[in-house]
Formats: C-alpha cells, structure tokens, sequence
C-alpha cells in the first residue's frame, strides 16, 4: 500500500467516524500529514526517478551484481557526477545527528 492509498483511508474513516467532531479531526489529519511527511524524508530514492539536487554525502544502495546489494555513505559531486561508476541505485538524505530531548542545542 502507498503512503496516498493509506492517507485516503485514515482520512476518510476519520471523517466518517468524527464528523461532530471537527477538532478531532483536524487533530488526527495533522499528525497523519506530519508521519506522512517524515516518511518521504527518509524513504529511499531510485536515481532513475532522480538524483540529489545539491552536492554532500548520502546514504546509498550500490548495486554490485552478483556479488549483492550494499548500503553506506557516499560523496554525491553534483550535476549528475560521481554515481555513475559506482553503481548506485537508490539514495536518500542522512539522518539527523541525535539530540536530546529537551536540549537546547539546535
């Protein structure tokens, strides 16, 4: 099922279900839009359906044939250099370094 086909079923059971209830239900479609959102942050990209928009280090699948599939870290050059010979097949934005919650550190 896709992350849409998903949201059209929450919603609207949430409608249905909450139709007196107005606040509820915007309540329960803004944390749907916020899970749906940090889903497409952090779902892996094909580079055939594009590649990064700006040079740095990505998290990459790399496809080595018959020796397997490998996942790790790799410099993205910009303008569509640096992948080619590599073999990537999918990337995606790194993670967020970890922060404790309730710190003051941005």
């Amino acid at each position: 099922m896709t992350l849409e086909k998903a949201k059209k079923i929450i919603k609207s059971e949430c409608y249905i279900a909450d139709l007196l209830d107005l606040d509820r239900t915007r309540m329960v479609n803004t944390a749907l839009d916020t899970v749906i959102e940090a889903a497409e942050e952090t779902r892996w990209i094909p580079c055939s359906e594009r590649l990064p928009e700006e040079a740095g280090t990505y998290m990459t699948t790399v496809d080595y044939g018959k020796y397997g599939l490998a996942t790790g870290q790799r410099y993205y050059h910009g303008k569509g250099l640096g992948w080619e010979d590599d073999c990537v097949i999918a990337w995606k934005p790194l993670p967020q370094p970890y922060k404790a919650e309730g710190s003051d550190e941005e």
